[in-house]
């Protein structure tokens, strides 16, 4: 000390210089960190952008997803509905089945007036019968088309004549047309 005396120095001088070196060196060291920190909170942010992009991209999708769930549970309602209608359906026609097996076994049990259908005209709907006034067969009289022991639907009587009779044609089915054979009965 007594060397910088003498040069003029105080060592109060001597010791704010070194102290001055040590804290601009401790400052630039404190802001090499806070650029650190700066740019470290800048790759978070940009970070947190993309997440929230994602996140946002992802809530789309979850929403288009359950729509897409909503919509099929829908249909499968609708679905379920069809398919309750359709089983009512189809029982009710097993008892018409019933109950048309039960009518037809009678048809076949006791005919009064059996006869079959000699000619078929296809185009007026007409059918010619060997049954006829002999046989009780009046004018307006409906008639019971039979084949395999099935009933196909109804004649009626148009003209009567002594042995044979005109009918018009009414099948149960309209994309079957009577046949020459089948059966008829009263």
């Amino acid at each position: 000390m007594f060397a910088l005396a003498f040069f003029g120095v105080s060592a109060g001088a001597v010791y704010a210089t070194k102290n001055w070196f040590q804290s601009r060196s401790h400052i630039q060291a404190l802001q090499t960190a806070l650029e650190r920190l700066h740019r470290e909170i800048f790759l978070i942010q940009e970070q947190k952008g993309l997440l929230s992009q994602r996140a946002l991209k992802m809530e789309n999708v979850l929403h288009q997803k359950n729509k897409k769930i909503r919509t099929l549970q829908w249909d499968k309602r609708n679905l379920e509905r069809e398919f309750f209608y359709a089983k009512s359906k189809i029982n009710s026609l097993k008892s018409k089945m019933k109950e048309l097996s039960a009518a037809n076994s009678a048809f076949q049990l006791k005919p009064s007036v059996q006869g079959i259908i000699v000619r078929v005209n296809p185009v007026y709907e007409y059918a010619m019968i060997d049954l006829g006034k002999e046989q009780g067969i009046e004018e307006g009289k409906d008639l019971f088309v039979i084949r395999d022991g099935v009933i196909q639907g109804t004649l009626r009587t148009d003209q009567s004549f002594e042995a044979f009779s005109l009918c018009t044609m009414h099948p149960a089915n309209p994309a079957y047309f009577f046949q020459s054979g089948d059966r008829v009965v009263e």
